[in-house]
């Protein structure tokens, strides 16, 4: 909103009217945010660049992006692959500029293609069904933008830049889709579970943020151990543990990196989730460090025994000693759900694995 002419001085109040990408059918984040696509799933034409980081590529959580030089004219033979790990279905993504050399770059017009064995390759065509559809880039470099196609059953999906601004190319993304069991038809078929509105409308669910308390006071609020493991989560403090809280004091639970223990799991459970009417963003943080770091992985928990487990985020291994942030889409679901934060002891015994102030 840029004001052209007012009266005396410029005054405004306004309200913006929209919705969630994410709440319409089969239109779920499928992993750039959220780390469930790592980055071996992640390549390029140009990979073997010293500047390619397959991180920068993630939507809004990199600076940088996908970087390409400036082309003089049309980019030819380049290309961003997405390796999802299994057959999804994919109906859009989101697109954003980035840097190159400082510059702020970003594509103008791109082309889609798909496959499923990562070798045989279709492109997304026009209404002419005659060639490849070009889809409009971006018009700045840090403006999300929602691109959209008919849904594709796939699991490799491959970006070819046409045209790029004069700086340079830089792309950051993410794909919107659903798993191939769901598909599309889901909301119609699945009978909802009636939950009192009240309850309904209370996210975070009671007891599911948790900071994990403050010195002598150690709580896990609502969460539970899985007892259908050996090993559980510790609560530290700053004082006691190998590292400092994330916010400098108070409690973390940590599970520390042990050879007799090697590849056995802690698991914390969260309350039951309600999420029938719209998605969620989950948020924690995170400390692994040591040579011998296991695993980290977040799932989700559904309430039918005959359901396994779904993995929604992992990190492996050394991330640096220092805290991160982690985020988790909690997808609009009719289905009930728990989350898991579940930690897999390495080979050895330095190093381990912290999570606080989850939200």
């Amino acid at each position: 909103i840029k004001p052209a002419t007012w009266e005396t001085g410029i005054s405004l109040r306004f309200e913006v009217y929209g919705c969630k990408i994410t709440d319409y059918p089969c239109s779920g984040m499928l992993g750039m945010v959220s780390g469930l696509i790592s980055d071996s799933q992640i390549t390029s034409s140009n990979q073997g660049d010293r500047n390619w980081m397959p991180e920068n590529i993630r939507l809004v959580t990199s600076r940088s992006g996908w970087a390409l030089p400036p082309a003089p004219h049309s980019y030819v033979n380049e290309w961003l692959q997405i390796d999802l790990g299994e057959e999804k279905i994919v109906r859009g993504i989101i697109i954003q500029g980035g840097k190159h050399r400082e510059n702020k770059v970003f594509m103008r017009k791109f082309k889609i293609g798909y496959s499923n064995n990562g070798s045989d390759w279709k492109m997304i065509m026009d209404d002419s069904k005659r060639k490849a559809k070009s889809f409009e880039g971006n018009n700045n470099y840090d403006t999300p933008e929602l691109r959209t196609f008919p849904a594709l059953s796939t699991r490799f999906i491959r970006i070819y830049p046409e045209r790029a601004t004069h700086g340079g190319l830089g792309l950051r993304m993410e794909l919107l889709g659903c798993e191939v069991e769901g598909g599309t038809t889901v909301l119609a078929t699945e009978k909802p579970t009636v939950i009192d509105s009240t309850i309904q409308s209370e996210f975070p669910t009671y007891g599911f943020n948790c900071e994990f308390g403050w010195g002598s006071h150690k709580t896990f609020c609502h969460w539970e151990h899985d007892n259908h493991v050996q090993l559980k989560w510790s609560v530290l403090t700053s004082k006691t543990g190998p590292i400092q809280d994330h916010t400098g004091d108070g409690n973390f639970i940590y599970s520390q990196a042990d050879e007799n223990q090697k590849g056995k799991v802690a698991r914390l459970v969260s309350p039951v989730v309600y999420s029938q009417n719209s998605a969620h963003c989950m948020t924690f943080w995170y400390h692994m460090s040591g040579s011998h770091v296991g695993t980290l992985r977040v799932k989700l928990r559904y309430q039918k025994p005959e359901e396994y487990d779904q993995l929604v985020w992992m990190a492996i291994g050394h991330q640096g000693d220092h805290w991160k942030e982690g985020r988790v889409l909690l997808h609009k679901s009719l289905k009930l759900y728990q989350v898991i934060f579940e930690g897999e002891i390495g080979k050895g015994n330095l190093g381990g694995i912290a999570v606080d102030d989850i939200s």
